[in-house]
């Protein structure tokens, strides 16, 4: 494939450059961090997922339950397992920690891209060309990482540096303020959505849990002819 930029971007300064430069680090920062935190957070949602298992095995062992609450139990043992299943296969096939490791390198490198524009001299007849270069350099980088960062760690950028995008946000101050509490709240849906699942898993396990150790347990058809007799 040939490289090279065209007229457009030939118009483009060495900010310019930086600026795409910097979110793109920024970026892929942030996403290396976060999917390390992932990889943490999965492993002790499993783990924590995994022990409730072993508790709701051993509760009819230690509380005299009925047939039914036994059978709750079971089925609250059962749908844990399914969750760990399918959190520990989801794991193991995005591959959290090499992901983290492939956008950690390719940060450096444009890390690398961007001290090297600040070294440019604007006053130098070279200046369009070795601004060129590091357009090229810049562009083959981003073809030769096999991963891209996701929505959220962009999101990341325009939260904690909005200076890099005055052509987002309006120049109203409260059109400005809804426009960052907008992204403020896409931001924590999508960092922290995935633990929604395990979050209502947790809590309906905690109530079943409560409703069969204390009694609490929903009547069924059988129960209600027996109460009748």
């Amino acid at each position: 494939m040939k490289y090279g930029i065209d007229k457009e971007q030939m118009k483009r300064s060495a900010p310019s450059l930086q600026r795409s430069l910097e979110i793109t680090r920024d970026a892929r920062f942030h996403a290396n961090s976060r999917l390390v935190a992932r990889n943490r957070a999965s492993a002790y949602a499993v783990s924590i997922l995994s022990t409730g298992v072993i508790f709701v095995s051993l509760l009819p062992n230690v509380f005299r339950l009925n047939h039914e609450g036994v059978q709750m139990l079971l089925a609250c043992s059962v749908t844990l397992s399914v969750f760990i299943i399918f959190y520990s296969v989801l794991d193991s096939t995005n591959n959290y920690h090499h992901k983290s490791e492939i956008l950690h390198t390719c940060a450096r490198k444009v890390n690398g891209l961007l001290h090297e524009s600040y070294s440019l001299d604007i006053k130098s007849s070279e200046h369009k060309t070795e601004l060129a270069g590091i357009w090229n350099k810049y562009h083959r980088l981003l073809e030769d990482c096999p991963i891209n960062h996701d929505e959220v760690d962009f999101v990341s950028v325009k939260l904690n540096k909005p200076q890099l995008f005055y052509n987002y946000y309006s120049l109203r101050p409260w059109v400005k303020v809804i426009q960052r509490l907008g992204d403020r709240l896409k931001y924590y849906a999508l960092y922290h959505g995935w633990l929604l699942p395990p979050a209502i898993a947790i809590g309906i396990l905690v109530l079943v849990v409560w409703m069969v150790v204390t009694g609490h347990v929903l009547p069924t058809p059988e129960m209600g002819r027996e109460a009748s007799r």
